[in-house]
């Protein structure tokens, strides 16, 4: 566990600790104008700086920049066994950010990697599972593509039908105006039929997906 210095080494240090780390702003404005300093700071305070930095890039939205500084944090975390800090778990907190700062970059493939990881680690922590089921639920497979495109397909199919019902078949060729109403709702319900089925469809597979990581995660920790 990493705690905080009592006494500093340097000034640069010294007078970070003095902000507020909740001006996320004001965080990242004095990181980066002190990056020179920073690098000759002995491991903890820079570790520390880093922490705080990375949280700030995070709530300000800096996602592509977070996602550098949350690598380097990682990898010090790992080669210098560090994983709490103020009672924090930063391992956790700092692969959790990193996901989401994926989702939000819209690369759903590496924030479902990262997730996928995390669910596998603390099963039962339902924010990993939902941020996993969001990154899931954006990455259609091929199947459910098709079954919406059909279904918009038939939706303006039914549209059309609608058209040249009233234009041309009510007023030319009244005696099919009857079969006509009925091919246009039955395309219409088949439309919205395949629409909700291929969303049911999509939610339920990758809600099995999920739950089945987290079943093999919770048997592979109860085996001795």
């Amino acid at each position: 566990m990493l705690k905080r210095p009592d006494t500093y080494d340097s000034k640069v240090f010294l007078e970070f600790s003095r902000l507020d780390e909740e001006n996320f702003r004001t965080v990242v404005h004095f990181f980066e104008k002190n990056q020179e300093a920073v690098i000759t700071m002995n491991f903890e305070e820079r570790f520390i700086m880093l922490l705080t930095y990375a949280n700030a890039l995070y709530e300000i939205n800096a996602y592509k920049r977070h996602l550098r500084v949350a690598d380097e944090i990682i990898e010090l975390s790992i080669t210098h066994n560090i994983q709490f800090f103020n009672g924090e778990d930063i391992y956790l907190k700092t692969l959790f950010q990193k996901a989401k700062s994926y989702f939000h970059l819209h690369e759903y493939k590496a924030s479902e990697h990262v997730s996928t990881e995390l669910v596998k680690m603390v099963p039962n922590h339902s924010p990993y599972s939902k941020l996993l089921n969001k990154c899931l639920i954006r990455q259609r497979p091929a199947y459910v593509k098709n079954m919406l495109a059909s279904g918009v397909f038939l939706y303006l199919l039914s549209v059309v039908f609608v058209v040249v019902n009233i234009l041309v078949i009510k007023s030319l060729f009244p005696e099919y105006h009857p079969g006509m109403e009925v091919a246009r709702i039955a395309i219409f319900v088949g439309g919205l039929s395949m629409l909700v089925l291929a969303m049911v469809l999509h939610h339920f597979n990758v809600f099995s997906h999920i739950r089945s990581i987290k079943h093999k995660a919770v048997d592979k920790k109860l085996k001795p």
